[in-house]
């Protein structure tokens, strides 16, 4: 659970409790409701979302909205927002604590504890991607859909390099999900909850120190990641982020760049260590080496192709092993198994089926 700085839940306190009093005071001088409610800079919990206009599903950070993720909180939680970077945290009335982490992200987190018992590490890591997949609904959400979004709104190649702030970020994320609830109504639920929550995670990844912005090309990578869609497919999208649009090739850098955000992911969950941690050299020079053994022209390692970043991937580097195990898990878990378990007599077996490795039987 990631809790704020010791100074900031006495700042949050003290200001919300101030600023609510100038309000009421305000309120009870003038008889101005509009003025008290711009003066807090907490959002009010009996603002109902009628008093709204336009598309009810399309968020952004500002205090309206704010009373709309409030409302898919938990009782005794309020959501804030920081002044001037607008990043989002919860207050817990209970206890008057205060924390960067959604309470269900909090709950996500905990669950993910009992994976550690899954002996090896890319298997492991992959059933924590795959919960937190199912968690933020991405496993709904194909690759084609998410890059026509980015396009959307302007996060284009050209902004790689750029930053991107939380309320761009919320405004991005709350037409990916209103789509995709208009899609899958049931599975994907409240909207701002899961907004909230695919925020919460990639602020985790990509913006710790919680910043309050990201760079593009971070947050493109970490929707990308967990998207569903082929693995070959997702593959190429990933070539397309980071290769140059001038020659459609990859130099070592731009290599570097992705792998270093995509580290990231397995960084978050305690795993990094087992896929070369910070040190993404190693695999760079694995994709140049591949390159240079099968005589590419030119100078072999200065860059490589899209063929070759493929065959590449196809072998599993140590960094992005846990990707590919990621698929196959997915795919494992609609598979129909036509035999009979010995120890509960289900059939047949949906989903993962374990055998003996000294009898195979």
């Amino acid at each position: 659970m990631a809790l704020l700085p010791p100074h900031v839940p006495r700042f949050v306190i003290c200001f919300s409790r101030l600023s609510r009093l100038r309000a009421d005071l305000d309120e009870h001088r003038h008889g101005d409701k509009s003025a008290s409610a711009a003066a807090s800079p907490l959002p009010r919990h009996h603002q109902s979302n009628g008093e709204r206009g336009g598309d009810e599903e399309v968020l952004d950070a500002d205090d309206d909205d704010n009373a709309r993720f409030n409302a898919v909180l938990p009782p005794g939680w309020e959501r804030g927002l920081t002044p001037g970077e607008r990043i989002p945290y919860y207050l817990n009335h209970g206890d008057e604590s205060t924390q960067w982490d959604h309470p269900q992200y909090s709950e996500l987190v905990f669950q993910l504890l009992e994976l550690n018992r899954v002996r090896y590490s890319a298997y492991r890591l992959a059933l924590k991607l795959r919960r937190v997949q199912q968690r933020l609904c991405l496993d709904l959400l194909d690759v084609e859909t998410a890059l026509f979004a980015f396009e959307e709104h302007g996060l284009t190649a050209e902004r790689h390099h750029l930053a991107i702030q939380v309320p761009e970020v919320v405004l991005v994320l709350s037409h990916l999900y209103a789509a995709l609830r208009g899609e899958e109504p049931e599975a994907v639920g409240a909207v701002p909850l899961r907004v909230d929550l695919c925020l919460n995670w990639l602020l985790n990844v990509y913006d710790g120190a919680r910043v309050g912005q990201i760079r593009v090309l971070s947050f493109k990578l970490g929707v990308l990641l967990l998207c569903r869609g082929p693995l070959t497919e997702k593959y190429l999208h990933l070539f397309k982020l980071v290769a140059s649009p001038r020659n459609r090739r990859l130099a070592p850098r731009q290599l570097g760049l992705l792998l270093h955000d995509a580290i990231q992911i397995p960084k978050v969950l305690g795993e990094a260590a087992s896929f070369g941690g910070a040190n993404v050299e190693p695999s760079v020079r694995s994709c140049f080496a591949l390159g240079a053994a099968e005589g590419q022209g030119g100078d072999p390692l200065s860059s490589v192709d899209a063929r070759h970043f493929l065959r590449w991937l196809r072998q599993e580097p140590q960094a992005l092993v846990w990707l590919p195990v990621l698929h196959r898990l997915a795919a494992a878990e609609a598979a129909r198994h036509s035999v009979k378990c010995k120890v509960c007599k289900a059939y047949p077996i949906v989903g993962f089926r374990y055998h003996c490795l000294k009898c195979f039987k």
